[in-house]
């Protein structure tokens, strides 16, 4: 019993000093962290980084998914088993564009619309095949035939 006692007093002392400390100078609770009149507006803050956290992990997921469905639809491309034409339309049909996208496409290959999207086509597809060169550049040869006919007809 008198340790509990003992312990009771320290930290009733303990508080007291820190209640004199912020009443002398209330920065020194605020340098060391301990300025708990702050806690709403910490914890308001706090809450709204987790809902920031989330909805960038759901951007990252619905990124991570439109990556593998074009990865699918390019490796039907390579395959040979879908044309040029197809894999455009079904890569312009997948759900979620990110923002501005169609801006970016358009200003990377300085074209327009359908273009600008056969050439990412192309370009996503011999991506795939970066660790074969020579496969990569018969597939960019064979797309880029296939483009001239998609885009002016044979």
């Amino acid at each position: 019993m008198n340790h509990l006692l003992r312990l009771a007093v320290c930290a009733s002392l303990l508080g007291l000093f820190a209640l004199g400390a912020a009443a002398l100078h209330p920065a020194v609770l605020a340098e060391l962290g301990l300025d708990f009149w702050e806690w709403p507006g910490l914890q308001q803050a706090l809450d709204g980084e987790l809902q920031r956290g989330e909805e960038l992990s759901q951007r990252v997921r619905v990124a991570e998914a439109r990556n593998l469905a074009k990865d699918r639809i390019a490796r039907e491309l390579i395959a040979g088993r879908i044309g040029l034409a197809a894999a455009v339309a079904r890569f312009g049909e997948l759900p979620d564009p990110p923002e501005g996208m169609w801006q970016r496409l358009q200003s990377e290959f300085a074209a327009g619309k359908v273009e600008s999207l056969s050439r990412h086509v192309i370009s996503w597809s011999c991506e795939l095949l970066a660790s074969q060169p020579v496969r990569a550049g018969a597939l960019r040869r064979r797309l880029d035939g296939e483009l001239q006919e998609y885009l002016h007809g044979p």
